[in-house]
């Protein structure tokens, strides 16, 4: 399976109801954009 238009974990969080109904995956590869961070990510590590 894959994600279009997330960045970060939140391909995780779009996709886990699928991983449920369909059983234990077999592999995972990330993307370049599983490593980037949102800008409300980046807002809330500059807040501290």
């Amino acid at each position: 399976m894959e994600t279009k238009g997330f960045t970060g974990a939140s391909c995780r969080a779009a996709s886990e109801f699928l991983e449920r109904a369909l059983g234990a995956a077999t592999g995972e590869r990330l993307k370049p954009e599983f490593y980037q961070t949102t800008q409300s990510q980046q807002y809330l590590k500059e807040g501290r």
